[in-house]
């Protein structure tokens, strides 16, 4: 067997064992595959929508405008929107593409296998895993639980409705910038964003944090909570 073809096979038995476990963890209904639109995207949708995700994905740098626009360095070109998949997902895709992803989250629990008989394992929806912020250090003071897609925006509510089909929209101005430790189950990881709408720098972390360190302390506006193989909002 020449060089090449033994690289070829070892990563094919590589990528088939990789696949497997993961499936191991969330497998999807017959029909459905894994959306794989970014690392860890276990949302089961039709093969085609897949193939398109992994097409948005190839078109995103030609899709943004040069130079960036109104929306930062991730403005789309006219014509384009962000697909929104998950919280921070910018690839810019088509009104109809980022429609598609909106629906199959709603319909994520759904398309998830039940356990096979006499597995010992619980079937239906993926067991419910959150992110906790808590107002001190040491996970003391007032907290919030977060699931998976919820958004917690330290702002008043704005004049419109609390989900968009992929994240529940909190709104709790008292909570801006009082954050100082959290939570994170396995699985899951949350990300802070210094602004609101995700602006400012931003900490995304897949670990509990017993303080988030004097850079971060009393500085979080939003914060989202997303959980690998958990249904969206």
């Amino acid at each position: 067997m020449s060089l090449k073809r033994l690289k070829v096979l070892t990563w094919w038995i590589g990528a088939v064992f990789a696949i497997e476990v993961a499936h191991a963890q969330a497998p999807c209904k017959q029909g459905y595959v894994w959306r794989e639109a970014f690392p860890g995207d276990y949302v089961c949708v039709t093969p085609q929508t897949r193939e398109q995700a992994a097409s948005d994905n190839g078109q995103a740098n030609a899709r943004r405008q040069p130079g960036g626009g109104p929306y930062g360095p991730d403005t789309c070109r006219q014509g384009y929107v962000w697909r929104e998949a998950r919280a921070g997902d910018h690839v810019c895709v088509t009104p109809s593409a980022r429609d598609q992803a909106a629906a199959d989250n709603r319909q994520a629990a759904n398309r998830v296998a039940s356990a096979a008989p006499g597995s010992g394992k619980n079937s239906g929806t993926p067991p419910s895993r959150t992110c906790t912020v808590y107002e001190h250090r040491d996970y003391g003071g007032a907290h919030w639980t977060l699931r998976n897609g919820d958004v917690l925006r330290m702002v008043r509510a704005p004049d419109v409705g609390t989900s968009d089909g992929i994240h529940r929209f909190i709104y709790q101005p008292s909570w801006n910038d009082k954050v100082s430790s959290f939570k994170v189950d396995p699985g899951c990881s949350l990300t802070l964003w210094e602004h609101v709408n995700y602006g400012g720098s931003r900490f995304r972390a897949n670990k509990s944090y017993s303080y988030v360190g004097d850079g971060w302390n009393d500085k979080a506006s939003d914060a989202v909570c997303e959980c690998t193989g958990s249904a969206n909002w």
